[in-house]
């Protein structure tokens, strides 16, 4: 007998669709992805419920997702997360927080399918974003003016930006989704792409007031608008000293402290552009080469063609299932993946900023392109 419980009309939205992405994309046991659903419906019914006056939690995320505004999601979600945070019980406070997290990045994934894979938003895209943060959704409903992460939650957030961000330009795409679908057939190799990931977030440097540390250093980070509607991003370090969180600048080294109005608009920048690495160590990654030629000819994708994230995955689950890519691959895939592991340093960076450096960096290589 099914033990999935049909979608009510008024109830939880999607429920059945966030269970079976928990268990096919996420590999969870069918127990572990009703608990994460189930803490999604605990939380609404003893804490969210209050927050919402006519509409319902799950209302609410209804609009916004059939208006595709996947950004209005992330906000919503965040700000909930905050609510949970102040308000639930410390016995299921990192539970509810846990599901939360999931229920927002299954909802985002499922509205990312439609998108271009392009490594540079248009800046202008990035303000509208950012003027239109406030939905429509949220204009009546008493959040707090701050918005605090602790470092578990932080890595959660962030590990599910590096592990859906694919990269596909050049000669060797990146298809970290696809890699992650490889490497999770087993236990073993599971273990090492987590590790992989998780090793990257840990190292993600933090530029303060009082110098640059790594996002393993910290306890919590804070988000917080005053009275004024001052922004400010406030951080408690491992011995519980504050420092406050500063972003380079898009043109130069100038650095100043961060003012974004919520998370999703700091960036997790690469120091040292993704594209370039992948492009300087072409010979040095067979496999991936491999691997993108063959995601290339499986549907006729062109050399500049801009894809969509749902073709991808579906190229992937064909190669997957008809065993094109195997565990046999795994061991060759781990020296790739570290050799590129070696070149990576990773930032937090205000999102506007963070775009005007990929602009840049673009420039540079058009006008390298025309020299040559």
């Amino acid at each position: 007998m099914s033990n999935i419980i049909p979608n009510k009309p008024n109830g939880f939205y999607l429920r059945n669709e966030f269970i079976t992405w928990l268990r096919e994309d996420q590999n969870y046991t069918a127990g572990s992805a009703n608990s994460y659903a189930s803490y999604v419906a605990s939380a609404n019914k003893t804490i969210l419920i209050n927050f919402f006056k006519d509409d319902s939690f799950f209302k609410v995320i209804k609009e916004v997702v059939n208006q595709s505004d996947k950004f209005g999601v992330e906000e919503l979600i965040d700000r909930l997360i905050g609510i949970v945070t102040k308000e639930a019980p410390v016995a299921v406070v990192n539970k509810y927080k846990n599901g939360l997290i999931q229920y927002r990045n299954f909802l985002i994934e499922t509205l990312s399918g439609e998108e271009i894979i392009d490594d540079v938003e248009p800046l202008k895209q990035f303000t509208k974003a950012i003027k239109e943060s406030s939905t429509v959704f949220l204009k009546d409903l008493q959040f707090p003016n701050q918005l605090t992460y602790n470092k578990d939650s932080l890595k959660k957030i962030f590990i599910f930006r590096m592990v859906t961000q694919d990269r596909c330009y050049g000669k060797v795409y990146f298809l970290i989704s696809f890699l992650k679908k490889l490497f999770y057939k087993d236990q073993i190799s599971r273990k090492f792409f987590d590790d992989y990931i998780e090793n990257q977030i840990n190292n993600i440097q933090l530029h303060t007031n009082k110098g640059t540390i790594i996002l393993n250093d910290i306890k919590e980070l804070t988000i917080e608008t005053d009275s004024s509607q001052k922004v400010s991003v406030t951080l408690i370090l491992n011995d519980n000293s504050r420092s406050i969180l500063y972003t380079k600048m898009g043109m130069g080294n100038e650095q100043l402290p961060m003012n974004t109005l919520a998370l999703r608009f700091i960036a997790i920048d690469h120091i040292f552009p993704m594209k370039l690495i992948l492009e300087e160590q072409e010979a040095n990654l067979p496999l991936l080469k491999r691997i993108t030629q063959t995601f290339r000819l499986f549907k006729g994708i062109k050399a500049n063609e801009r894809i969509k994230s749902k073709k991808i995955k579906a190229i992937g689950n064909q190669l997957l299932d008809t065993n094109v890519f195997n565990l046999n691959d795994v061991p060759q895939l781990k020296e790739e993946m570290n050799h590129i592991n070696s070149f990576i340093e990773l930032q937090l960076m205000d999102g506007a900023e963070n775009l005007v450096k990929k602009a840049k960096f673009e420039k540079l290589e058009e006008n390298k392109s025309l020299i040559i």
